[in-house]
């Protein structure tokens, strides 16, 4: 396994409601700095033992923003927790 440190965001809330039923879906998201070795198709363990996928290649990659002097790439992922 690697290491690569990242930033999760919750973003994208969906709420619905239906007969006796109501959900929320949200969009996990995952910030990585620019260059790290993640990918489509990897996996990501959190320290507290969640699992997520990441879902398809980086969503957006921008060279000339940086925060905290890094610059970084969003990658969606989808939860594999059950």
């Amino acid at each position: 396994p690697v290491t690569v440190e990242v930033a999760f965001a919750w973003g994208g809330v969906t709420v619905s409601a239906g007969g006796r039923r109501d959900s929320a879906e949200f969009s996990p998201t995952v910030y990585a700095p620019k260059g790290s070795v993640l990918q489509a198709r990897d996996r990501i363990e959190r320290v507290n033992g969640e699992r997520y996928a990441i879902v398809g290649h980086a969503m957006w990659d921008q060279p000339g923003i940086s925060v905290f002097g890094q610059s970084w790439v969003c990658f969606e992922v989808e939860s594999m927790n059950g």
